[in-house]
């Protein structure tokens, strides 16, 4: 997860939703496995992807709350993040992946 690839996320959401925190848009479901969850998640434009957990980010000190239509949700910063928070933030996701799950991209 390049930061510029964040930074663009995070500006992304703001065109949308001005009055909210730097926010990245991520997919999550409670119910749901990575797979059904991608394929689901047709907002999702690049071609890899890294999981992590709701749980995971929770314990960084983030918020994950739903947004529109799942599994479209919102990771919450209560600051514009730093390179650092980023860091932090790259650690509690796997590497790399194809968004269709094949692992190969």
């Amino acid at each position: 997860m390049e930061s510029s690839v964040l930074d663009r996320n995070i500006a992304t959401h703001a065109l949308h939703c001005p009055d909210d925190p730097p926010t990245l848009s991520v997919a999550c479901h409670p119910e749901w496995d990575v797979e059904t969850t991608l394929r689901e998640a047709t907002f999702i434009l690049n071609a890899q992807v890294r999981v992590s957990t709701v749980g995971e980010i929770r314990a960084l000190g983030h918020e994950v709350e739903p947004l529109g239509r799942p599994p479209h949700a919102s990771l919450k910063f209560g600051a514009e993040p730093s390179e650092e928070v980023y860091d932090v933030l790259r650690d509690a996701f796997s590497a790399p992946r194809s968004r269709q799950g094949t692992g190969d991209d």
